[in-house]
């Protein structure tokens, strides 16, 4: 798969039960040191996604976390909704409105600061080698958006896909 998604986006797609097929299949792959936490059950509606692409984006978040993370770190992938007023994409900088499906993972913060991950962010997305394996990135090939929500004790990516109206 390259950049964009390779079929067509539907209307009317569940995200748990995909995200829960790319868990099981991830899960034996993570080291058992690990606090690994989902919580993706107390999600609904539905949203516009190209399945299988989605599932792409859930399998290269939970690589990403489990590459940066180091022993006896916890990850939490969630899926929950959320309303958004007047908030703004860290990478497109559009506004972000209305009723949402967020995807998130949540990871120990490793001292990163707010303006030296704004320009990862703005690097990675921008850089088109950067891009292509950047869940950011993708999560707009299916007109998603993203914000990044950090303190000192954890980071967090959420992708928020437009809920189905």
């Amino acid at each position: 798969m390259g950049d964009k998604p390779a079929g067509d986006i539907e209307t009317g797609v569940e995200l748990p039960p995909l995200v829960d097929e790319i868990v099981q299949m991830m899960q034996p792959t993570l080291p058992p040191s690990l606090d690994f936490q989902v919580d993706i059950d107390n999600v609904t509606g539905t949203t516009s996604v190209d399945p299988l692409y989605f599932q792409r984006i859930v399998m290269q978040l939970l690589i990403t976390a489990r590459d940066d993370a180091k022993s006896n770190d916890k990850i939490r992938l969630s899926l929950s909704n959320m309303e958004y007023t007047n908030n703004m994409c860290v990478s497109c900088h559009q506004p972000i409105d209305g009723p949402h499906l967020v995807l998130s993972v949540t990871t120990a913060n490793s001292g990163i600061n707010p303006d030296d991950l704004q320009k990862m962010i703005d690097a990675t997305t921008k850089n088109t080698k950067g891009a292509k394996n950047n869940v950011i990135t993708m999560s707009h090939a299916l007109n998603g958006h993203a914000l990044i929500d950090h303190n000192k004790e954890t980071i967090s990516v959420l992708l928020l896909f437009k809920q189905d109206d």
